[in-house]
């Protein structure tokens, strides 16, 4: 519960759809007052619904029955899990295009990408368009373990490829090669 993770604007998407909404996610340490001002005034439990934080079957059953997964962040979200965990129990994804979004969700496929709140609340009259099956399968199609290990393993073959470039023996066989080194933290050459 952080205000880039947007809770508060998924609570005025869902009020403007006229729509239920279920929260979940810890409130950590840090988070109180954002979740105490911005948040919890409008947990009623009829439209607004907190569970905490939820894992495992609970997660995947409250995927499976919602009608799209809401993911107002704010912020380049590296890759953001929720949105394929949703996915794959065939729940489209409403999404602001930052970060990651814009990779996962593929507009008017698995979900829609939206600029704000009330496009978020328009997009949800439009989840009808959007199959369940077309949500899993971008999923199978672009983060299934084979892809994802098919994937590593080309990273590592490009970068043992380029690993051998640079180190190459000379007709003595002397390895010949950078003398540069790099220091992530200190970016000395």
């Amino acid at each position: 519960m952080h205000p880039v993770k947007g809770a508060h604007r998924a609570i005025k998407a869902a009020r403007l759809a006229g729509r239920e909404l279920m929260l979940a996610g810890p409130v950590q340490t840090g988070q109180e007052e954002y979740f105490r001002e911005l948040v919890e005034p409008h947990i009623d439990g009829r439209r607004v619904h907190y569970l905490g934080e939820v894992g495992g079957r609970a997660k995947q059953e409250l995927f499976a029955n919602a009608a799209a997964l809401l993911m107002p962040v704010r912020w380049s979200e590296p890759f953001g899990m929720v949105m394929v965990e949703a996915l794959a129990c065939g729940t489209p994804v409403i999404a602001f295009p930052e970060g990651a979004a814009a990779e996962v969700v593929i507009d008017g496929v698995n979900g829609m990408l939206v600029a704000n709140e009330t496009e978020m609340a328009r997009a949800v009259a439009r989840l009808g368009s959007v199959d369940p099956r077309a949500c899993r399968a971008s999923v199978a199609e672009r983060y299934s373990m084979s892809v994802t290990a098919a994937g590593y393993e080309r990273v590592y073959r490009r970068a043992i490829h380029a690993d051998h470039r640079r180190h190459h023996s000379d007709a003595a066989g002397n390895v010949v090669g950078s003398s540069r080194l790099y220091a992530p933290s200190l970016g000395v050459s």
